[in-house]
């Protein structure tokens, strides 16, 4: 346990090329799962606490320079990219640029967004110009129907993003002529009127950095949901079959607590989990191991 914890901090601290492709990522894993003597599901659970610290002391300054990566990817340096030389999620990496270069629903003017558009083309060739440090408060500021769009905009950017010309800011047309050297040959999609258009250059380096993302993203969250529903159930028959008396989430709520944990127990019970510790008292737990295992 302790050797796998410490492997999966220095992998996640070192930018590890298996947190920017899916492939590696599950081979990677269950290389080291044979070696350390640990199952795959424990030391999914373990990397993702650990990629979670990581992002709780990095996304702070990833979000101060936001501008600048939107500077670098103007001048044609993937999302990829940026998300591998910031050590940084591709797929939240690409809602930083899709939140800043798209046409979102609630912008009427790319002024209004309390975000410093107006780089000129001829100020993207490096320097260190200031950085917008309001661009921050995109996010927060953003509406549901904003925070919606990019959500969909993740999850379908050929849908959302593919045509240039309605998707993307008109001072940012001209990164589409910027070659970002991960894209020789450009798919086609399909328009209203069924003629072949080229997809944008957001729309494919969107779909590139979902898709190399193993631990955030649209799959993820969804593949996290339905593993999340397993353990629940799991959790709830092996506590019945042990005999330990507990109340579901779904009972909780009809008392009306204020917290509804997957599962209460109604008596503390203790979990020795390292053999020179004492046991840890626990009375309530979430079901969701992989990237919840936490002391509640």
């Amino acid at each position: 346990y302790d050797k796998a914890e410490a492997w999966c901090r220095e992998t996640v601290s070192a930018g590890h090329g298996m947190l920017f492709s899916t492939e590696l990522f599950a081979a990677e894993m269950t290389r080291v799962s044979r070696e350390l003597g640990v199952s795959v599901q424990a030391l999914n659970s373990l990397f993702r606490n650990a990629h979670v610290t990581h992002m709780k002391r990095t996304s702070h300054s990833v979000r101060n320079q936001t501008m600048r990566h939107v500077k670098s990817y103007l001048n044609g340096t993937s999302i990829l990219k940026l998300a591998k030389k910031c050590n940084y999620p591709p797929a939240m990496m690409a809602r930083f640029i899709v939140e800043n270069v798209a046409v979102l629903p609630t912008r009427q003017h790319p002024s209004s967004t309390g975000i410093n558009t107006n780089i000129k083309h001829e100020q993207l060739g490096g320097g260190k110009n200031n950085d917008a440090k309001s661009t921050t408060n995109n996010t927060t500021k953003a509406s549901a129907g904003t925070r919606k769009f990019i959500t969909q905009s993740l999850r379908h950017p050929e849908k959302m993003l593919g045509c240039a010309s309605t998707s993307i800011l008109p001072e940012y047309l001209f990164s589409e002529k910027v070659s970002s050297n991960n894209t020789d040959t450009i798919p086609p999609s399909l328009n209203a009127n069924d003629d072949l258009i080229p997809l944008s250059r957001l729309s494919l380096e969107v779909r590139e950095a979902v898709d190399s993302d193993p631990i955030y993203g649209p799959r993820s969250d969804k593949e996290r949901h339905n593993i999340g529903i397993e353990y629940e159930l799991l959790l709830e028959y092996t506590l019945k079959n042990m005999g330990i008396p507990f109340e579901t989430e779904e009972q909780l709520r009809k008392r009306g607590t204020a917290k509804t944990p997957d599962v209460l127990l109604s008596c503390p019970i203790g979990l020795k989990v390292r053999k020179k510790k004492p046991p840890h008292p626990i009375q309530q737990s979430p079901s969701r191991i992989p990237g919840n295992f936490e002391k509640e």
